[in-house]
């Protein structure tokens, strides 16, 4: 006769197994909210500027002071929209016979924004800006956004603190 013993699952391996999973939740919340804690408390303002192009003009009645914005896909608060924002007829280039391009306005109800928002996140020693304490932007860099009204892909320009 053979002497095995056969394993058996009973409550004494529940609870443990429940206890380390309680564990392991319970440090990956702590050193979560650690981090939203530390990035509230050295969190600044920033200016951050965009420039929008080629719009409808009749998107313009979307755009207002105090409008939140968001990153698209991710819902992640962006900023808010500061007043001053301005907009222009839609640049447009056209090719001469000699191949230089000349930047003419648009005509055909075409509009191009610049305007600024009131953006929350980290600067490094290196002066670079986190958003949010955790995304990356800087000038150059595109994002998509979206408000109650409207969904827009921007250019970013500048990323300044505000003091």
């Amino acid at each position: 006769m053979s002497n095995k013993t056969k394993l058996r699952f009973n409550g004494i391996d529940l609870m443990i197994i429940i206890l380390i999973v309680g564990c392991i939740a319970g440090l990956a919340l702590r050193y979560q909210l650690i981090n939203v804690i530390r990035a509230d408390s050295d969190s600044k303002s920033a200016k951050v500027s965009f420039y929008l192009s080629n719009i409808r003009s009749t998107s313009e009645d979307y755009f207002n002071e105090g409008d939140r914005f968001y990153i698209a896909g991710e819902n992640e608060e962006f900023g808010t929209l500061e007043s001053g924002f301005v907009f222009e007829p839609a640049a447009e280039y056209h090719m001469k016979n000699d191949g230089v391009y000349v930047k003419t306005s648009s005509v055909n109800g075409r509009s191009d924004m610049y305007g600024s928002v009131k953006a929350k996140g980290l600067f490094t020693e290196d002066g670079e800006f986190l958003l949010n304490g955790t995304k990356y932007i800087a000038p150059g860099s595109e994002l998509s956004l979206y408000s109650g009204n409207i969904e827009i892909t921007v250019m970013l320009t500048n990323v300044e603190p505000i003091a």
